[in-house]
């Protein structure tokens, strides 16, 4: 099932991939994901097939139609994807930022959303931390949100909530 893979990451309980999968006449690019989705890491707010409560087969995340995934990246509790045309979604733990959005208190992100800045919509690189995320875009410009209690998102905010440019 995963034997054309474009992508691969692993977060601290969970992975993911980009995998090439037949239909029809064409194929479609799929962000897979296993392992523990206590908040909705996995793209999906329940995952099927589990092994003593963990989703033990890779789970297709629920996307609209036409999403082309070019890379995913696994954080701790949330995971990112950069799509073909430079679009980067999040989901799962948003509670210190890491989606590039703030969330009401207490919740998750279960479906992916798209990181609702224009400056990113150019990614052509992508890379998540712990609690972080990164692009760098089509003009060069490098963008973080997420956690910054030790510098990672840049600023003087504890938290990120937004993508912010490091430098451009």
């Amino acid at each position: 099932e995963l034997s054309e893979t474009h992508s691969l990451s692993l977060g601290a309980q969970h992975g993911c991939a980009v995998v090439h999968r037949n239909v029809g006449e064409h194929g479609e690019r799929q962000v897979r994901c296993w392992g523990r989705n206590d908040a909705a890491q996995l793209g999906t707010a329940d995952a099927p097939q589990t092994c003593g409560g963990v989703a033990c087969r890779p789970t297709a995340v629920a996307v609209a139609l036409g999403w082309q995934p070019a890379q995913v990246e696994a954080g701790a509790r949330h995971t990112c994807a950069r799509l073909q045309e430079g679009h980067v979604w999040c989901w799962g733990d948003g509670q210190q930022g890491q989606l590039g959005r703030r969330l009401p208190e207490g919740t998750t992100e279960g479906a992916p959303a798209v990181l609702d800045v224009a400056a990113v919509a150019g990614a052509r690189h992508l890379g998540v931390g712990a609690h972080h995320g990164c692009v760098v875009t089509s003009d060069g410009s490098l963008w973080c949100w997420g956690r910054n209690d030790l510098g990672q998102a840049a600023g003087s905010d504890a938290v990120a909530w937004q993508p912010v440019v490091l430098f451009d």
